[in-house]
């Protein structure tokens, strides 16, 4: 388990993300800042120790991620990457920079992720199919702040409550679709992905994955 977090247009707090999200990376704590976006980054090294650290560069990519996946010495054999480390962060960092979003499909594993385009100033988001791993995220005007838990926005933004997500939650145990307690924060969906412009960032997600076609 790892945790990830960042912003546009919006400074962290990187003392007190660093509290929030310890649990989840207690090995390696990173950040990354240029121009108007910050990446946070908190590792538990399972992969490739010392080659995996984040956020890992290649060419005009920048990406933290969330996760595992498993077959991905298959996805390097299948697209031809030329990788240097024995990370699964670097085989997606390839593949997405030779296949774009389509190579979300060959990939067998847990994920979420975050890839800086600073070529299209843009930012590709992107979660499993199950939506084992958590991306919550929140966007106002021109700010967007996302991270891997509830708590690690909490504590960054003045949210305030969303009294009929708290209503919907207490009549049915829990929260449809991407909604979250708090105004203006939502859940990235399941098997999904989204381009977010940088200067004016705004989300829409796009389904890669639907357990109905199966």
């Amino acid at each position: 388990m790892c945790g990830i977090a960042g912003s546009l247009n919006f400074k962290l707090n990187i003392p007190l993300l660093t509290k929030d999200l310890f649990h989840r990376g207690p090995d390696e704590q990173t950040t990354f800042e240029e121009n108007n976006l910050q990446f946070h980054h908190h590792r538990l090294a399972i992969l490739d120790i010392d080659g995996g650290r984040q956020p890992m560069h290649y060419k005009h990519l920048t990406i933290i991620f969330n996760g595992e996946i498993y077959n991905h010495l298959d996805v390097r054999k299948k697209h031809q990457l030329n990788c240097t480390t024995n990370s699964d962060t670097e085989t997606i960092l390839h593949a997405y920079a030779k296949a774009g979003p389509d190579f979300l499909q060959d990939l067998d594993g847990m994920f979420v992720l975050a890839i800086y385009d600073r070529e299209k100033q843009q930012l590709f988001i992107a979660r499993d199919r199950a939506g084992k791993k958590p991306f919550y995220y929140f966007t106002k005007g021109n700010q967007f702040v996302f991270a891997s838990e509830l708590n690690a926005l909490r504590n960054q933004l003045p949210l305030t409550i969303r009294d009929t997500h708290i209503q919907q939650y207490i009549r049915m145990g829990y929260f449809y679709k991407s909604s979250t307690p708090y105004n203006d924060v939502h859940e990235l969906p399941a098997g999904s992905y989204a381009f977010i412009p940088l200067e004016l960032p705004t989300v829409q997600a796009i389904k890669w994955w639907n357990i109905h076609s199966f």
